[in-house]
């Protein structure tokens, strides 16, 4: 008996006693986030300005090839990557040498299909939120330990 009341007072003491059936509220989006890519199909992603940062400089020998990456259909293609390592880093490498000044805010995967793309969500130097798809298809996964 005595074990049970001490074991009752140090549950109540740490809060832990005050079980509730109301389920817990998912917390709620910052007050003003940015949309991105209102004109796309694919989901809205937002972000606050403390989230974006201009990547730094990478070295490389990064090849780019397809589209401009405003979709997944026009996804850039980095040529040479080997695993997900080189193949992030050559993302980042793209965005500081051909989109300066440009900040990254986020990073999302996405597979419509049968292809796997990694949206990068952008925010230009005047403050517009824009992204960029790159195709990641050949290289997601490998080198990162996942089979």
């Amino acid at each position: 008996m005595r074990n049970t009341v001490i074991l009752v007072v140090a549950v109540a003491a740490l809060g832990l006693a005050s079980c509730s059936t109301t389920p817990r509220q998912a917390p709620t989006a910052p007050a003003s986030p940015a949309a991105l890519d209102r004109s796309a199909s694919l989901p809205v992603a937002s972000f606050t300005p403390a989230q974006c940062y201009v990547p730094r400089p990478r070295g490389g020998d990064y090849r780019y090839s397809g589209g401009p990456g405003d979709r997944p259909e026009t996804a850039i293609l980095i040529q040479g990557v080997q695993n997900g390592l080189a193949g992030v880093d050559a993302e980042y490498a793209y965005v500081s040498r051909h989109l300066r000044g440009w900040k990254v805010c986020g990073q999302a995967l996405l597979n419509p299909g049968n292809r796997i793309y990694d949206q990068l969500l952008l925010q230009d130097p005047s403050g517009t939120p824009r992204s960029i798809h790159f195709d990641i298809t050949e290289w997601f996964g490998k080198g990162m330990g996942l089979p």
